[in-house]
């Protein structure tokens, strides 16, 4: 499971991990918590069908647009660094994941999430000047 691999990086580095499932994981307490949140991952594998998936990380989107989102599964082809899916999540890792592959993850989970928030100001702002 992604959490016993994840709680050994963490006790290393003297993180605090947090672990919940989807059902405990709010999203109206995740928006009120976010700024106390550093970055969210997301575990594909525990959460079943790429659907239910999808449509959790959506979810947390909408609810906390400003916390980095990581989304980790054994399903994808191979980590993916880049904004592709940023209207879903920040990075995409493969599982197994290892230390070094997750601290690059958290990194540009965070630049990633910079530029989805710039890009949806700039909508706003262009929504506003339409109006």
């Amino acid at each position: 499971m992604l959490s016993s691999e994840i709680g050994q990086i963490c006790k290393r580095e003297d993180a605090e991990l947090l672990v919940c499932s989807e059902g405990l994981l709010a999203t109206s307490w995740l928006a009120l918590h976010s700024e106390e949140i550093d970055v969210l991952m997301v575990d594909g594998d525990y959460l079943g069908e790429i659907e239910d998936t999808i449509d959790f990380c959506l979810r947390v989107r909408r609810a906390s647009p400003a916390l980095p989102v990581i989304l980790v599964s054994s399903e994808m082809r191979a980590d993916d660094f880049t904004c592709e899916r940023m209207q879903a999540c920040d990075v995409t890792l493969k599982s197994p994941i290892s230390e070094v592959r997750l601290k690059n993850a958290i990194r540009a989970a965070r630049q990633n999430n910079a530029f989805f928030l710039s890009r949806q100001q700039n909508q706003i702002s262009r929504q506003n000047f339409a109006s």
